[in-house]
């Protein structure tokens, strides 16, 4: 699995986030241990653009 699946398959989602405390702040958010960061979560986004820079010269590419 790639680094994008598993940051998904760790997102709160909107159920998980329902029965939180803040469901707003919680959805969408990655959490590791009871704790979320900013940098942790703008780091994975900032990977996830670039990637998908690469994907679309390989697919520009004939």
């Amino acid at each position: 699995m790639c680094t994008a699946g598993l940051m998904v398959n760790r997102q709160v989602t909107a159920d998980e986030a329902a029965l939180g405390a803040h469901p707003a702040l919680e959805e969408g958010a990655w959490f590791y241990r009871g704790y979320t960061q900013m940098d942790d979560q703008q780091h994975t986004i900032t990977s996830l653009i670039d990637a998908l820079t690469v994907l679309d010269a390989l697919e520009a590419t004939p």
